[in-house]
């Protein structure tokens, strides 16, 4: 909610509205700020969790009420679903703290995601909740209507590879994920 984050080499050198995520990176004795920037559009953003890929990079997750929340052409969800919260996703250089990549993912429901995980391929792997209806691909295990989602996107954010729900078949969440 500061205006005035310390800054360096910032991809989004402008706070963006009520609240955004930050990203930063200190040197392994946290003696120096080596980069870090405001990731938000002009409402409420926020990051829970970071997980270095494989490929060098830094995937991130959390939530967004921003409809202006930075993603590109080629991402997933371009665009917010509703009006409330949606998952958001993104991926920065881990030297340069340039974004890379960034998308939504949600329903016209409330929708975060709070666990962000990497494979050795690069592959990114999101844990949250939900109170609309996620998808659930067929022949991947879950429950419909489930209040917390797994999804699997492509490293670039541009394709989810799967999805699906698990927990009670009764929406809202009733699970509070805590590893992935």
């Amino acid at each position: 909610k500061s205006a005035d984050f310390p800054l360096r080499n910032a991809s989004q050198s402008q706070f963006g509205g009520v609240m955004d995520g930050v990203v930063m990176k200190f040197s392994s004795n946290l003696s120096q700020l080596l980069w870090s920037t405001y990731a938000g559009g002009n409402a409420d953003d926020a990051f829970f969790s970071i997980q270095p890929m494989a490929n060098g990079q830094l995937a991130v997750c959390g939530g967004s009420m921003s409809p202006d929340f930075p993603t590109q052409l080629s991402s997933y969800q371009q665009t917010r679903s509703g009006t409330g919260i949606d998952g958001v996703v993104a991926v920065f250089g881990k030297n340069t703290g340039q974004r890379i990549a960034s998308t939504y993912t949600g329903t016209p429901s409330y929708d975060q995601t709070y666990l962000v995980q990497s494979d050795f391929s690069s592959f990114i792997y999101v844990m949250g909740q939900t109170m609309g209806v996620m998808p659930r691909m067929a022949g991947r295990y879950g429950q419909d209507q489930g209040g917390q989602f797994i999804q699997k996107f492509s490293s670039n954010l541009s394709h989810m590879i799967w999805s699906t729900t698990i927990g009670s078949a009764r929406l809202p969440p009733n699970i509070s994920p805590t590893a992935i």
